[in-house]
Order: structure tokens, then sequence, then C-alpha cells
């Protein structure tokens, strides 16, 4: 027995031109509708939400046994029944309930193609029904058409197509394993792709060189369901001529382009001869002739020749199927591309994807070629920069192509054949790669054939630096590639391309910089260095003049925004007195503190705090964690001094906070709020220091008393943690003292002590902003105005 596939939708509609095929399927397969099994029962669920009462089958795994039905009097015999898989003969108009969990279950097809049942399966390893009878097919061609409805159960956005895996659908042969199955071993359909939520066709042909015993199986397998309707089989003759006709196709597609009067008649006798054909062995001794006057024709060219259409089949993966490519041994997928920013860089609608590490490789072994030489090349996507080795025969070539989403073609080294030859086209790698468009050529020399593949390389590059994605490479990396693209060396403009899609994520990183950037301001940190703001602002109007450049700016412009950061929280923008030492164990120590605390104690346990000054590990901080806080959960936690010998005048507290996210923490003095600190995720997820955060608040104290300060988190009935470190207090300005940041003066009666701006307005002790004019009362009556 001899197993071939048909290669092309081309050839099939050839050979059915060429001879009627006849129905069987009343003959071969019985209940091919499914209409005399038993269906599964329905049950009335209430669908609460809408109100309505809701049909549905209940097809579901129960602990880890699957649920299957034998139908083997109806004429279906269960022969595979995997754990989590299920399925059975539904009626049209029922919802489907694909999961224990599922509530109404999915909806399903509202009409059959010809009756009111299907043969419905659940799981994405498919159940395998086979024939309760055997058959004997006799020796010829048939075709197999299964109509499916493959269930898409995404509901906002479902795809066009949907994933069937684990096709083993065919002609089971007696006492077969899977490899014997007719006409595609089921290694070769892991992954097949059907448009989703709508009834289309599996079309199998199938031929056989004698007369063969075996019985017919239906299995598919998905991650929602796929129903199966009206099995068909056609047979066409005993004389199989399918090798013949598919080489006719090739050679009329290669004469295309050659205009050879031999080619020509040896075509037109080949067709004769499908036409009328004498005997299976004759079949092979025409598919020799016509093969021999190709490349006869082939070696009289004096030009490069695109070959791909008339021997390298399924180029581009158009059918959403691998054959006659094979797998190496990793198996990947056919299938679309994997974002809407692919589509620019590939040809067609489906790509051969690895996702993984492993032995990946794709191949196709090519006959019947003359001597010559030969060059293949295809778009190709690498995934975490990594190579690909893409071969003709012994010709190997380790290639970089595009990174996601770009695909970049590609080619490997030229391959000289001094005599007639097989070609096995491969790419392989130990990593994720994506492939697509391969092409392949014949010429005379090996410099026609890089001349003929320059066009398409050239053309590749030119709309990969059209992208507007990409127009923020400005420097070196453009500059080469538009020189490399003036020339017409390939391997030059592949490596600047390289180059220049490399770049990429170094020019987006200084981006987000700049970006990131702009958040720094002398508004959002008004006691930021002035220094370190301009040489930021420089920074962000710098245009970077290469990858590394762009690398080394983006690492500079992110330590100027936390230094600007830090030195926010420590008043280096504005003239001050440190009066830090006031606070008593400003920081935190190992020893007794002189802190009041509730719910609160000195913590060791929290690692990664790194100062943001000095940069010197602190594991030391006042804090509440689980332990010490689960008795009392429902309680504030406080911690409290009084601070004593501080003049009257403006201050800026601040100091560095972690906690749960969404945790406010209040900062009182005199017990009036000054500021609230809001934590963003313990440990992680902060500005800088591994979560930790610099609060700086400014305050005024209107005396020289003593004065308390304390910081609190509310009660909470959920547990949250929150640590604090590292205070600093700074006077930025005594009262009844012009020096430092004061610059004007202005006197009014009258009015009350407080703070007021130079238009009479009284102000509240919220955080100042650029610009706030602070007024203090020095005697009751007279107002003095400074403005930062």
């Amino acid at each position: 027995m001899r197993k071939t596939l048909l290669s092309a939708a081309a050839f099939i509609m050839t050979v059915m031109a060429q001879a009627q095929m006849v129905d069987v399927t009343e003959q071969y397969i019985a209940n091919a509708d499914f209409e005399q099994c038993e269906a599964l029962p329905t049950v009335v669920y209430h669908d609460t939400y809408n109100n309505v009462d809701v049909d549905k089958v209940e097809l579901y795994q129960e602990g880890a046994v699957a649920k299957g039905y034998d139908y083997e009097a109806d004429g279906w015999k269960l022969v595979e029944q995997l754990t989590g898989v299920n399925g059975g003969v539904v009626t049209y108009g029922c919802n489907i309930q694909t999961g224990k969990w599922a509530t109404a279950g999915e909806p399903g097809p509202a009409q059959g193609i010809t009756g009111q049942k299907g043969l419905c399966f659940v799981g994405n390893k498919g159940l395998v029904y086979q024939q309760s009878n055997e058959i004997t097919l006799p020796a010829g061609v048939y075709r197999l058409t299964v109509n499916l409805y493959a269930r898409n159960g995404q509901t906002t956005n479902p795809g066009p197509t949907q994933q069937v895996v684990n096709v083993k659908t065919g002609f089971m042969p007696t006492g077969g394993t899977e490899e014997d199955l007719v006409p595609i071993p089921p290694s070769k359909r892991t992954s097949v792709q059907f448009p989703s939520n709508a009834w289309a066709q599996d079309v199998l042909d199938i031929e056989l060189t004698q007369p063969t015993t075996g019985r017919f199986q239906i299995s598919y397998g998905t991650s929602y369901y796929v129903v199966v309707d009206d099995v068909k089989l056609e047979y066409q003759g005993g004389i199989i001529t399918t090798a013949l006709t598919n080489v006719i196709t090739k050679a009329t597609t290669l004469n295309a382009t050659l205009q050879n009067s031999d080619l020509s008649t040896a075509i037109a006798a080949a067709q004769d001869f499908v036409a009328n054909p004498t005997a299976q062995e004759d079949v092979d001794a025409q598919v020799e002739t016509l093969y021999g006057a190709m490349a006869t024709a082939l070696e009289a060219t004096t030009e490069p020749v695109d070959i791909t259409a008339a021997y390298l089949e399924n180029a581009s993966f158009e059918t959403g199927k691998i054959d006659p490519w094979t797998w190496g041994a990793s198996s990947g997928t056919v299938g679309e591309p994997v974002n809407d920013e692919s589509t620019p860089y590939i040809d067609g609608k489906n790509i051969v994807e690895f996702i993984t590490t492993g032995s990946n490789a794709i191949s196709q072994t090519i006959g019947h070629l003359p001597a010559g030489y030969y060059a293949i090349d295809a778009k190709l996507n690498n995934k975490n920069n990594m190579k690909t080795r893409l071969s003709i025969n012994t010709t190997t070539t380790s290639l970089q192509g595009g990174l996601d989403p770009l695909y970049l073609r590609v080619h490997p080294d030229i391959y000289h054949a001094d005599a007639a030859t097989d070609l096995t086209i491969k790419a392989q790698s130990s990593y994720a790669f994506r492939i697509d468009h391969f092409r392949l050529f014949y010429g005379k020399d090996e410099a026609s054939l890089l001349a003929a593949l320059l066009p398409a390389v050239k053309a590749d590059a030119q709309a990969v630096l059209a992208q507007e994605q990409l127009d923020g490479i400005t420097g070196d990396e453009r500059t080469a590639l538009l020189t490399a693209l003036d020339g017409t060396d390939i391997d030059a403009i592949n490596s600047a391309l390289n180059a220049f899609v490399a770049a990429v994520s170094a020019y987006e990183k200084f981006g987000k910089s700049k970006a990131a950037a702009a958040d720094y301001t002398k508004e959002a940190y008004p006691y930021g260095s002035d220094e370190l703001l301009q040489q930021i602002e420089t920074l962000v109007a710098t245009d970077a003049t290469s990858a590394a450049d762009a690398t080394a700016l983006a690492a500079q412009l992110d330590a100027l925004c936390f230094s600007f950061y830090v030195s926010n929280a420590y008043c280096e923008g504005v003239e001050h007195t440190d009066c830090t030492e006031n606070i008593v164990d400003a920081n935190a120590t190992e020893s007794a503190s002189r802190w009041a605390v509730q719910n609160m104690a000195i913590r060791a346990d929290k690692t990664g705090w790194l100062n943001p000054k000095t940069q010197e590990t602190d594991n030391v901080v006042y804090g509440v964690t689980t332990s010490y806080y689960s008795a009392s959960a429902n309680t504030a936690s406080i911690m409290k001094q009084t601070l004593s010998g501080l003049p009257a005048g403006d201050y800026v507290l601040s100091m560095t906070m972690m906690g749960s996210t969404n945790l406010a923490v209040h900062a009182f003095f005199n017990g009036e709020l000054i500021g609230t600190m809001t934590a963003n995720g313990t440990i992680s997820g902060g500005k800088y220091g591994a979560g930790w955060n610099d609060y700086v608040m400014a305050f005024t104290k209107a005396d020289d008393t003593d004065m308390p300060l304390q910081l609190q988190c509310k009660p909470d009935a959920n547990y949250k943690e929150w640590y604090i470190d590292n205070f600093r207090l700074y006077l930025l300005k005594q009262n009844g003292s012009s020096d430092g940041i004061g610059i004007s003066e202005a006197t009014t009666t009258g009015l009350p002590s407080a703070a007021y701006d130079l238009q009479g307005r009284r102000l509240t002790s919220a955080a100042p902003r650029r610009g706030l004019v602070i007024v203090r009362t020095a005697d009751g009556n007279t107002v003095k105005h400074f403005e930062k």
C-alpha cells in the first residue's frame, strides 16, 4: 500500500476537471450524517441574569473521567476516549456546555448542513470514532469531505479562525497505527485552522494503489468544541494519476516563464496520458519524462529563474498546514501572524512559528533538479535576538532576521550543484523563531543569482525604513542602512538592516527616559537642585547619534532624574538649615527608640532599602508587620515625639516610606495635618529603592515653643503594613528675617497672626507650590512677604 498527499488546491481542481468523481458515500459510509444516532438529552437551565430559560446539552469532565458516547449500533464506534475530552450527537439550536463549571453553555450552530443532528467533540485532545464495520475500498483516488463547525469561545473579540488539534480523521487500514492513517499521519496534522463559528469543510484526498480493508474514522479537538455533519466520500478511478497531474501543474508554471517549446511538447504529451491512462506503471515513467524535460529547459536558460512555484511546495503555508514540509525533533505551529504589526512584513496570512527552545527545524526535499547554482531566501523573525540557520543541502548560514514585530528577508550562501541533484531546504535553530515566504532561484552563476535576490531585499528594507514606529532611530544606524541601500551588496544591506532593527530597543529606552523626565519639574519638586534640572532639560533636548549613545544617554538621564528627586528631599535647591538632629532617632537604630509608638516597632526584617542620598544599605526601619499588628488590626498605628529648640519659621519635613498599596499615612505638626503619604506596594513598585518613596511636606511654625510631630495610619480592618525611615527636617527661613529666600517686603496692619499671599488671601498649611508667597506676622500688626 502506498499513501501520498495532494499538494495544492490547484492540483485538486485539475484532477476534478479531468475525471468525474462519483459520490459513493451511501455505499461505503453508513449514517454519514449521524441522523440515526440518538441525540444527547437537553436540560433546561434558567439564566437568572437575562431571566430566560436556556436549553443546553451537558458535556463536561467529571473528576478524571471523560464522558463519551458509543453509537456502534448506528454505524460509529468510539475507539479512543481520553481524559478531559467528551462528546456525542447533539441537536442543532441548543447550547453546549463545554466545561464542568459552565452555566448556560456555549451557543451551538443554529442549523446543520442537511439534517438536524451532528457529532460533537469537546476537549483539546478529541475523541476518535471509527465505523462499526470494516469495509474494503478498491484501488483508486478518493475524496473524503467532512463538514464541521469549530467554535471560537472569545465572546468579545472572536478571531477569524479556530485552532483544531489532534486531527485524526481519515481511513485507517485494518491493524494500522496512527502512522498508517490515510492520507495524513496525525503527526502532520497536529494543528489545523478552520473558520471560527461557521460551517467549513475539511477535504482529504486518499490514494490506494491496491484494495484496502479498514474503517473511516472521525476525530477533532479544540479548546471549545467542533460539530461534524454530513461526511461525504467520492471516488475518481482505479489508475492513480495524481502525481503526474501535480508535475504537469509544476511544468506549466515553470514554462510560463521559460517559454521552452520542448517543454511545451512534453506537457501536452503528459496531459494526453492523464486523459487516457493506460496502466499504473506507466504513470511513473511519464512523471520522470516530464521532470527530465523541466530540467533540460532550466539548463537552457541564461537568466536567473524564480522556480519557487514549480518546485518548492506550500512555500508560504497558505493552506494553514505544514505539508509537504516536515518538522524536526520539535513541532511548531502553522497559523496567523502573531499581531497586526507583523502583516506588512510577511506574504499572505500564515507563518510557521516555534515558541520554545529546542531542536526547532522545518525542511522540504526537492528532486529532479539539474546542475547549476541555487539560492533561497525567506522572511525570518527571531525571538530574543537569536539566530536561525537557513540552508540548502550542505550550505548553511546563521542568519538574524527581524525582531518582533519585524520580518526581514534573509538568504544563505549560494549552493552549487555540479550534477543533477536533490535539494533539502531547511530552517533550524535552538531558539524560538518564525519564518514565512520561502523562495527558490536557479541560475548559471552566483553573481546573477545575487542580482535576482537584490530587488526583494531592498524592497523589504525600504518597507522597514518607512514604518512610523521606527522613526525614532535617527542616528548612525539609519545613515548606515541608507548608505547600504545605495549599493548592491546584499550582505551589507542585511547587516545594516539587522543593526537598524537591533537599535530599536536602545532608542525606545532613551525615548521612555525622556518621557519620564517630563515629570521632573520645579513645580513638582520645588526644593530640587536647579543645576540638576537644567542638566535634565538639556538631555531631553538631545538626540542620540547611535544605539550605544542612546543607551548611555538613557542611563545618564535616569541617574539625573534620580538625583533631582533626591535633591528635593534634601532641599538642595534652596538655602536651608539642617534641623534633623532635633528629631530624636531620626533614623531607626537597633537600640531602644525614644519615639512613642502604638502598634509599631523598630523592625529589622525588611531588605532592599538603600538610603537615596548615601546609597548605603539600611535594613532597620520603624514599621508595622503582620506579627506585630495582627492583634490590633482595628487600631490606629502611630509614632510620635515632641520636638524642642526650633525657632518660628518655614520648614520642610521629608521622610522615606513604603507600605501596602493605597495605604495612606498622615503627618501632623501640633495636631495639624501637613501631608499625606500614599504607599504603592510593599518592596516593589516605588520610584526608587525597591518600593521606597521620598515624601516631602512644608509647614509653618508660628512660635518657638515645643512642637509635637505625629505619623498616623487610621484603623483598618484589613491588615496593611507600612514602614518609615530617614527623617530630615530643614529650616528654610526663620520668622523676622529676610535671609535666604526673602526677596521682598510689605507692611500691613490689622491682620491676625497667620499666613497670607500678596493679595491678602489667607493660606492653609498645604504643601507649597513654586511661586508661593509666604506671609508671616512678626508683631501682630506688621506682615512681611517672602517670595520663593
